[in-house]
């Protein structure tokens, strides 16, 4: 197993990588979009697999439940 942030593709149906990073968190560890407050996009980094990954940075309540 691996430690790992949810993460995914944008798809043609998200309007941003923000909408699809809250769609992929809700999607994998059900976290509702409306409970994030995003504060931020980091610079777009390449992994070695060859995938360009665009982190986004939020902050969820401390006592959000969410799925492992």
């Amino acid at each position: 197993g691996q430690v790992a942030f949810p993460g995914g593709a944008v798809d043609d149906t998200d309007a941003s990588v923000i909408a699809a990073a809250l769609r992929e968190a809700e999607e994998e560890v059900a976290i509702p979009p409306s409970a994030v407050e995003v504060i931020g996009v980091l610079p777009p980094v390449d992994s070695v697999t060859g995938y360009q990954v665009t982190p986004v940075v939020g902050i969820i309540p401390p006592d959000l439940p969410y799925r492992a």
